[in-house]
This record gives C-alpha cells, sequence and structure tokens, in this order.
C-alpha cells in the first residue's frame, strides 16, 4: 500500500498531465453536487475580493456587447440590482445598494416611481408629435 504523501503525489502528477480529464471530472462532480459548488464559491468570494475584481474588469472589457446587453435589459425590466444600485448612486441617498436590497418594500416602490417616471416621459414625446 502506498503512503498517503506518495498518492498525493502520484495524484498531482496526473492532474497535471491530463487537465481536460481533470475539468471533466470536476465539472460532473459539481453537477452531482450543486450546494458544494455554491459553498466553494461563496467561500472564494469572501477570500478573494482583490482577485474577484480583477477577473470581472478583465471580463467586462473583453465582453463589452454581453455586458452591454446584461445591463440593457436589467434597465428593461427595472430588476432589484438595477433599481437599487440607481437609487443608492443619487448624491443625498442615505442607504446604500446592499442595504436597498433588505427592503424589498422600498425596492418596489422606487421601482413603480420609476414606471411612472418612464410613462409620462412615453406620453409627452407623443403629445410633442402629435
Amino acid at each position: 500500500m502506498k503512503t498517503k504523501e506518495e498518492r498525493t503525489a502520484y495524484l498531482k502528477k496526473w492532474e497535471a498531465d491530463n487537465p481536460g480529464k481533470r475539468a471533466a471530472y470536476q465539472r460532473k462532480y459539481y453537477a452531482e453536487n450543486p450546494e458544494k459548488r455554491a459553498a466553494y464559491g461563496k467561500k472564494y468570494h469572501a477570500e478573494n475580493p482583490e482577485k474577484r475584481a480583477a477577473i470581472n474588469k478583465k471580463w467586462n472589457a473583453n465582453n463589452r456587447e454581453k455586458k452591454a446587453g446584461y445591463t440593457k435589459k436589467a434597465r428593461e425590466n427595472l430588476s432589484v440590482s438595477y433599481v437599487s444600485n440607481s437609487f443608492a448612486a443619487r448624491k443625498n441617498s442615505p442607504y446604500t445598494a446592499k442595504e436597498l436590497r433588505q427592503f424589498p418594500d422600498i425596492i418596489e416602490t422606487l421601482r413603480l416611481i420609476m414606471k411612472i417616471k418612464r410613462l409620462c416621459i412615453i406620453k409627452n414625446k407623443e403629445n410633442e408629435n402629435s
């Protein structure tokens, strides 16, 4: 029987020699255990904020069209993140976006206000064109 160190060394060598197979095994494992993948993701995000920010910045720079599509969809549908971020960005807002997301009633009220403002703008444009 091999010792634990020998087994570990063998596995590390195999992983280095077979990155495609290793990735396939990981995808299969995490597909069968989504809660473990979620726990790992939460732990990684909490421990590596600088790395996450760098990865997000790089992705955003390389995928401008996709990012524009996501933000356009969020803006059109008045998603929770869009509404909370837009309100928190105001100069005199007493709350951050994260704090606002804890109050769904406030988010819903802000969403209704934004819908009403949009309708007013549309009606004014229609009246100007008539």
